[in-house]
């Protein structure tokens, strides 16, 4: 009776044991085919920057994307070295200020560049920029030239605080010609142009934007 005792422990034992093992798959299975899904949606936010300017009690914004702004003197007149001159329309009304507008949702930061081409005739010779000798003046101080130090490029105009978003900025009511101007300016036909570029103020975008080519300034960090 004793041995027939131990071969049914024996086997009730087994028995036990497959039965763990089926439990231990079974739950294992069920969690690998397990399924749940979140879902949401996400909102980018938008930059647009555009060249404005106010004549005459109003403020124009250039269309989308002109990033680039022909600059007109207000006299029909030769310009000396260490001369300043105020801006026109192409159809002669005086600018009171350049600015810029924004219709972002998010603030940005600038960076500009004045470009200045001798013509030969009705064809701009580009292989030398001048844009360094023509100096923008502003009365409000809110951009600031670079040194050509650091992270600073000498021919760069940066704003010192960001443009805030749907909001209006203006930089400069003239431009001086430099006492530093090279003789071949003189007694020439000059094309005078600025360019900008905008890059959103959040996660330090202009560390990867601006980089070597526009540099930026310490304080936008």
């Amino acid at each position: 009776m004793k041995q027939k005792s131990k071969k049914i422990n024996i086997i009730g034992g087994v028995i036990l044991i497959a039965l763990v093992f089926l439990c231990t798959f079974n739950v294992t299975y069920a969690y690998f085919t397990s399924v749940a899904n979140i879902e949401g949606n996400l909102n980018f936010g938008s930059l647009d920057v555009r060249f404005a300017y106010y004549s005459n009690g109003t403020t124009t914004t250039l269309a989308n994307g002109e990033t680039t702004m022909n600059i007109l003197p207000s006299f029909d007149a030769s310009i000396s070295r260490g001369s300043t001159f105020n801006f026109q329309t192409a159809s002669g009304d005086a600018i009171t200020y350049l600015g810029f507008q924004s219709n972002s949702s998010c603030t940005s930061y600038i960076a500009l560049k004045v470009n200045a081409y001798i013509m030969n005739g009705d064809a701009i010779d580009s292989s030398t920029n001048y844009g360094e000798y023509f100096l923008l003046n502003s009365s409000n101080n809110r951009i600031v030239l670079g040194s050509g130090s650091g992270s600073q490029r000498a021919d760069v105009y940066y704003f010192r605080s960001a443009l805030t978003a749907n909001g209006f900025v203006d930089f400069a009511n003239s431009m001086t010609l430099s006492e530093n101007a090279p003789v071949e300016l003189l007694n020439s036909t000059v094309h005078i142009t600025i360019t900008f570029k905008a890059v959103q103020q959040p996660n330090s975008a202009y560390l990867y934007e601006f980089g070597s080519e526009w540099g930026y300034l310490e304080s936008w960090s």
